[in-house]
């Protein structure tokens, strides 16, 4: 009778029925005398799971702590304690995990993996290096693609003529045998695309990724398009006076910066908190404004941008806490808090309407060198405009024509920076940002020295972003200026 519950809460998940699911685990956990303590540990892990899926942390940390407890010789409830713990950006709690969990499980790939990911995202690229080279060597080929692909932007010498040959073979196994693994066939594209551009040899490269692209376009269930209706009601939007009556105080004020991907977010937002002293975090790319902007819909019954006329001042006062109560759950206590998620730049009025005394940085990039960045990169969201240049340069045109009209009707809010001027002049660029955050840092900034502050970077450009500042990034060899050409006429027309 007892496994008979804990089965039934199984399947309740495999059917994502998780309030039966967590009714199960929950009798079980209550009423711990008449289980195993390998039953109860997991009914904890269970319950641990199902408030991950819920993004309800604090919960999910203490069943996985639990769980851990009870399931020594398991290394899933560890995993899951780690992933919860990065989810409020405890990072060291989260390294600390997952070094315990190194010790007690050294052969388990997966484990070294995590710690690998964690490594990357906190910066200490030595211990990635020697977590990363084990892995190169894996039997499961969907780690060692990962690796692999980690490894071409980490330190491309680890990287030996055994290891090209089995991302070669697997490709064309993949290929040959119509596998499914898209995301491992992908990561294997991408890698041997890096590694060919490394040398020089750009038409391989494009070859190698085009064939990437093409791998995760097949997993995107719509096209760019279908966006039009949508794009096309945010350029009907005019400027949305701020709010009159009181609103409720937050304890931050925040910070957006709105891009499209690959223009450098990661590198500005990482430098800001690095020299900002203790004024200034980062929440990195959070969907809490999405949350927020959803909630708000369902509350008027409108669709955005729709609801914009329908906000009344209970309800944007309700906003504004439910967004800062999102923020909380990163335990970041600074006065200025950045969200940098790229797709921000489609809720601008409704950020001046919640957060009047918000900061808004659009930070822009040569479309060309973006266009380069994004169909070279991996991203983990079947999205067309990520993986189809023809879909990429629609998303573009319609992005530059919402920023144009969002900055013409919000001059005064928006503080336009441009990538190529911040890898120029870094420390001017950094000084003339805090003056408008009104950060006092003076406009001596020395970018050589220690940080004051270092912070962990969850996006593609976790490597990237540490690395010292260089300028090859803004200029285009020749071979990709012709391939990307058009991309550089996107504007230029208005």
């Amino acid at each position: 009778m007892n496994m008979n519950l804990l089965e039934r809460a199984a399947n309740a998940l495999k059917q994502q029925n998780y309030t039966s699911a967590h009714e199960a685990y929950h009798k079980v956990v209550s009423d711990p005398a008449n289980y195993s303590v390998t039953q109860v540990g997991k009914a904890h892990y269970g319950l641990g799971y199902i408030a991950q899926l819920h993004q309800d942390w604090p919960n999910a940390i203490e069943a996985f702590q639990l769980a851990c407890q009870l399931l020594p010789e398991t290394p899933s409830p560890l995993l899951g304690l780690a992933n919860a713990f990065n989810a409020v950006l405890s990072d060291i709690d989260a390294l600390t995990t997952l070094e315990y969990a190194h010790r007690r499980f050294p052969n388990d790939d997966n484990v070294t993996y995590a710690l690998l990911q964690q490594t990357i995202t906190m910066g200490k690229n030595k211990k990635s290096v020697s977590l990363i080279k084990p892995l190169l060597s894996s039997q499961q080929d969907e780690l060692f693609a990962l690796a692999f692909l980690d490894t071409t932007k980490l330190d491309k010498q680890l990287i030996q003529d055994q290891h090209i040959q089995r991302a070669e073979a697997l490709i064309q196994h993949y290929q040959t045998h119509h596998h499914s693994q898209f995301d491992t066939l992908a990561a294997l594209l991408y890698a041997l695309g890096e590694l060919s551009y490394h040398i020089n040899d750009f038409a391989k490269a494009q070859e190698y990724w085009q064939q990437a692209n093409e791998c995760q376009r097949t997993q995107c269930r719509f096209n760019t398009q279908d966006m039009a209706p949508y794009f096309q009601s945010l350029l009907k939007i005019s400027r949305v006076e701020e709010v009159t009556h009181a609103l409720d105080p937050i304890s931050f004020t925040p910070v957006f910066i709105v891009s499209l991907p690959r223009t450098g977010s990661s590198l500005l937002a990482h430098q800001l908190v690095q020299h900002g002293g203790n004024e200034i975090a980062n929440a990195g790319e959070v969907n809490y404004l999405s949350e927020t902007v959803n909630w708000l819909c369902q509350q008027t019954q409108h669709p955005y941008p729709d609801c914009l006329s329908h906000l009344t001042p209970a309800l944007i006062n309700n906003a504004r806490r439910r967004y800062a109560q999102l923020i909380a759950t990163h335990r970041l206590n600074t006065r200025l808090i950045i969200d940098k998620l790229p797709a921000n730049f489609q809720s601008l009025p409704i950020i001046v309407q919640l957060f009047p005394e918000a900061h808004i940085i659009h930070l822009t990039r040569s479309y060309a060198n973006t266009a380069l960045s994004i169909m070279r990169n991996s991203f983990a969201a079947n999205e067309p405009y990520f993986c189809n240049e023809d879909e990429l340069f629609i998303y573009m045109d319609h992005y530059h024509q919402i920023m144009s009209h969002y900055t013409a009707i919000y001059p005064e809010k928006i503080l336009s920076v441009h990538y190529e001027e911040l890898v120029q002049d870094l420390p001017s660029q950094l000084a003339d940002i805090y003056v408008a955050l009104g950060i006092t840092r003076g406009k001596q900034i020395d970018i050589s020295q220690s940080p004051m502050n270092d912070s962990s970077i969850r996006t593609l450009s976790a490597i990237q972003a540490r690395l010292p500042v260089y300028q090859s990034s803004i200029t285009l060899d020749t071979y990709w200026q012709v391939h990307f050409e058009r991309f550089n006429d996107i504007g230029q027309s208005t």
